[in-house]
């Protein structure tokens, strides 16, 4: 059971961080929608593992309430789109994952995480009443290891909080005005970003605001994993707190952004630019002939 609960949690994690961060509900578009005002952020990272480094760009695109982020993986003659992520947002909010290498998306939304969540939860039933039948021993055995597989999940997805400071240093990149912060993590230096004001690009207020909005969401629809694995055998796991939390304690937008692991440099977020576009409402659909697929425990 153990097993099942914990691949549950993963195949939901990884659908949504194996694209970084953070898509829409697919339908056909009969009518012309005219296009809205909007801004788009071209950001690249460059993930460092030892010697060797490897680059990701990313295409973000907010216009109100919707947001797309298109993650390619830039090679010598062209950029290939492997995934994309869409929020939309309003009443009936919803995050749809985009893989585009087998024209499929999947769905994010209350009803999907509600639906696992039961298979996740019928799972649990079977696992106890297997367990009940197990001799006094033997229950306190399998409880033990179960409690400590989640307490290894529970490790890895909730860190303790983090510290941001600002600091004086201050530095021009991308021709912007940044100022340095350091986030801290039990003592330890975990990310440095570089933060431009708001009134250098007036348009990242609003697209940042709608990334805050979508992170909320997730948060929001997998709470209900905490809550489900902590009712199952008295361990519990809780999801680490969104990465775009630290920036509220950041008086702008980052520009750079440098994430350490163990005291060395794991990967670079570079924000090469930022600029109002209109964009067409239609864009934050999946392509035409991409077919739905379930999100189901692994």
């Amino acid at each position: 059971m153990g097993a099942t609960l914990n691949h549950s949690y993963q195949a939901l994690r990884a659908t949504v961080s194996g694209c970084g961060l953070f898509c829409a509900l697919f339908c056909n578009i009969l009518l012309t929608v005219p296009a809205e005002a909007g801004v788009v952020l071209n950001l690249e990272t460059t993930h460092h593992a030892g010697s060797q480094t490897r680059l990701e760009s990313t295409r973000m695109e907010v216009a109100g309430q919707l947001l797309k982020m298109d993650f390619a993986l830039p090679d010598s003659e062209r950029e290939a789109v492997q995934s994309s992520m869409v929020f939309r947002g309003g009443e009936t909010p919803e995050i749809v994952v985009i893989r585009h290498q087998n024209q499929s998306f999947v769905v994010l939304d209350p009803n999907t995480v509600l639906a696992l969540g039961s298979e996740m939860r019928a799972a649990m039933l079977e696992a106890n009443a297997q367990i009940e039948a197990l001799s006094p021993e033997q229950r306190a055995v399998v409880r033990q290891m179960l409690d400590a597989q989640l307490g290894t999940v529970l490790a890895a997805a909730k860190p303790p909080p983090s510290t941001v400071i600002g600091t004086s240093d201050r530095k021009t990149i991308n021709r912007l005005p940044c100022r340095r912060y350091e986030v801290y993590r039990q003592g330890e230096l975990i990310r440095e970003v570089w933060v431009a004001p708001w009134n250098e690009a007036s348009e990242a207020r609003e697209a940042f605001a709608t990334l805050h909005a979508m992170s909320d969401f997730y948060s929001g629809l997998t709470s209900s994993f905490e809550q489900l694995a902590a009712s199952g055998f008295g361990g519990g796991f809780s999801l680490d707190q969104h990465p775009f939390d630290d920036l509220k304690h950041m008086d702008g937008f980052p520009v750079l952004t440098r994430n350490f692991v163990n005291g060395g440099l794991a990967t670079e977020i570079v924000l090469r630019s930022i600029e109002a576009q209109d964009l067409d409402p239609t864009g934050f659909d999946p392509p035409a002939g991409y077919r739905p697929s379930a999100l189901t425990p692994r």
